[in-house]
């Protein structure tokens, strides 16, 4: 029997999205990246950066590039260093320097501790959750 994470691997029809791709890179909210003991906080500020987060995380950011090249919002990553930086978190900030979404793995959301974290660089960055 295969697991529902798989079939959504093998189901998932990427390529109607990417029939279009414009890679796109901006520069980015000016808020600091952030990072304690095996933790960071990243921007992510390219197409390409976004299509692997989405990729990892299974979720749609992929398609929020337009948005951040127009500085509609900007999207980080909350990673986690095993042998290389591995995104657990992704996070949107709009342009009102408010984060409207917080999202795990599969859209869930974050667990107590890493969303700690999140509470943590927004209060430093003067984000409102």
């Amino acid at each position: 029997m295969r697991l529902a994470h798989q079939f959504e691997e093998e189901n998932t029809d990427e390529d109607e999205y990417d029939d279009n791709i414009v890679d796109l890179s901006w520069k980015g909210a000016s808020y600091a990246e952030w990072q304690v003991d095996n933790y960071r906080i990243v921007q992510l500020t390219n197409s390409e950066l976004l299509r692997t987060e989405s990729k990892l995380m299974h979720h749609c950011v992929r398609s929020y590039d337009k948005n951040c090249h127009r500085n509609e919002c900007s999207i980080w990553s909350l990673q986690l260093l095993k042998e290389n930086w591995i995104s657990i978190v992704t996070i949107e900030v709009n342009d009102q320097r408010e984060i409207v979404q917080t999202k795990a793995k599969y859209n869930r959301p974050p667990e107590n501790r890493h969303f700690r974290m999140i509470q943590e660089w927004a209060e430093r960055e003067n984000l409102r959750l």
